[in-house]
């Protein structure tokens, strides 16, 4: 009678309250698994940023690289690649100071974010030297942006004197490997530099030559 409905009120009461704490902990649960994975979501994106200059890292960039070319070669898309570097940055570090050379460097990085189109993949290789990926537009295109980068930088007050950038790029080939292809755009910077510095060179000049294939194609992971 009413022991018998009090004892089924009890019980009901006892797993009614079970379930509030199941849901209770399963709703804290749900809110951690969520939390972690806005938190590896932030993790996985500050791994592959420099955190000097915000832009994309050395490592992100080969992992995009190496996609990037399949997808290109199979839909037929002209790939270009930019080594852009600060010249003669380790003099700017000398007469400034270490500061004053972490201030060019996120004067460019910001720089390449204002001039370069948005879909354009813009990494920090590592030092004072910054890569460019320009995907599915024409090599002249590429170049002139390039170019008003050039011109841009050495028109900026980074600091007490001006600081100028040189630049080499190259057009990806089929059948070329990412470091073949990081490989004739740093050529053609070295080139850049050798003939005077504050210029774009490119693997279509002439002059240098492309060589067939380079020795030692620097990795890029």
């Amino acid at each position: 009678g009413i022991g018998f409905l009090v004892m089924t009120t009890w019980f009901t009461l006892q797993v009614f309250e079970r379930i509030q704490e199941m849901v209770r902990i399963l709703d804290r649960h749900s809110v951690a698994r969520q939390e972690l994975l806005v938190e590896n979501i932030q993790m996985e994106r500050l791994s592959k940023l420099d955190p000097l200059t915000q832009l994309y890292n050395r490592q992100a960039l080969a992992d995009y690289l190496a996609r990037v070319i399949e997808v290109c070669q199979h839909h037929a898309l002209d790939l270009h690649l930019a080594v852009v570097d600060v010249d003669d940055f380790k003099q700017i570090n000398d007469s400034f100071g270490h500061d004053v050379g972490d201030l060019v460097l996120k004067g460019v990085a910001e720089l390449m974010r204002q001039q370069l189109p948005t879909d354009h993949f813009v990494a920090r290789y590592g030092g004072e030297e910054f890569v460019v990926l320009g995907i599915g537009i024409p090599f002249h295109t590429f170049y002139e942006q390039m170019e008003r980068l050039r011109v841009q930088v050495s028109a900026q007050p980074l600091t007490a004197r001006p600081v100028t950038v040189s630049i080499g790029i190259h057009t990806h080939v089929p059948g070329e490997t990412a470091a073949q292809l990081f490989r004739y755009a740093d050529q053609n910077l070295y080139w850049s530099k050798g003939q005077g510095k504050n210029q774009v060179r490119t693997s279509w000049d002439g002059d240098p030559q492309r060589p067939d294939d380079p020795p030692q194609a620097p990795a890029l992971t």
